[in-house]
């Protein structure tokens, strides 16, 4: 099964190029970008389009993770464009 998560960061990037997918140290992800890998995944995995998934998320450790919906909007079509094999562009 392929999980198009690079795509994904890709096809929002081309929408918003500032958006900062890596942490600080440019080699991991961010919280924004670990977010669009996991809409890849869950999306794949479920069968089901990601537009639409919650952008506020509580982790079984109780910490709750914000995306900004602007954001998470970007993020959710660039992911449902990355599954769909077009890539956004």
């Amino acid at each position: 099964m392929l999980f198009p998560a690079g795509e994904a960061w890709r096809a929002a990037w081309r929408t918003d190029p500032d958006l900062a997918l890596y942490a600080a140290d440019g080699l991991h992800p961010s919280v924004a970008g670990t977010y669009a890998a996991a809409l890849v995944i869950h999306a794949r995995l479920l069968d089901r389009s990601p537009v639409g998934s919650p952008s506020t998320l509580t982790l079984r450790n109780g910490a709750i993770v914000r995306i900004d919906p602007a954001v998470a909007e970007v993020l959710q079509r660039a992911a449902e464009a990355a599954i769909a094999g077009d890539g956004g562009g």
